[in-house]
């Protein structure tokens, strides 16, 4: 598949996220059983996402059991994420690098070429604040070099279950509208 037609695959008709993310491309999974749960868990990533997101009180009158409830999820929350920082501090980070993505794929520049139609996981470190990588199995359809060196890929995302694929699009939707609203705190 040439980069255009894998361009117009992943992001011709989907929202599209352009993202400075710390993120590796790993080989493998190969097996299907090894796509489903990665796919699961990532899925499930995203839902806690979505659920730390969107939490909080509603009105400011709460009961008493509602205010403990508030207290107790709370600092759940901080022992999540002093564990997150934890489990990051024992796997550093790559810096953060471009990656553009959809709900179908993403398109990243790597050092190294991968082969069309070989499978990988491609772990993005998502800005969620939950200090755990999005891992997705993905199947690169083009790869190009460029003139700095780097080789632009084009992975599609494993064939993924509707509730996946939902997922990832409520994510890029939100990011979207973050990086709207932070465009537009920067004044322009």
């Amino acid at each position: 598949m040439s980069p255009g037609e894998a361009e117009r695959r992943l992001f011709g008709e989907a929202l599209v996220c352009s993202d400075d993310l710390p993120w590796t491309l790993t080989p493998g999974p190969e097996r299907a059983d090894e796509i489903l749960r990665h796919q699961a868990m990532a899925e499930r990533l995203l839902r806690s996402a979505a659920s730390a997101e969107t939490a909080g009180p509603e009105d400011a009158e709460h009961s008493p059991q509602d205010v403990a409830l508030l207290r107790m999820e709370a600092k759940i929350d901080l022992a999540l994420e002093l564990l997150g920082r934890m489990l990051a501090a024992e796997q550093p980070q790559p810096p953060p690098r471009p990656a553009r993505w959809s709900r179908l794929g993403a398109q990243v520049l790597a050092s190294s070429e991968r082969a069309p139609g070989s499978r990988h996981l491609l772990s993005l470190q998502l800005p969620t604040g939950l200090n755990l990588p999005l891992r997705l199995p993905v199947e690169v359809l083009a790869s190009e070099p460029r003139e700095d060196g780097q080789i632009a890929l084009w992975l599609a995302f494993s064939p993924v279950s509707a509730g996946l694929e939902a997922a990832l699009e409520r994510f890029l939707f939100r990011q979207h509208r973050r990086q709207i609203a932070a465009h537009r705190r920067g004044g322009n």
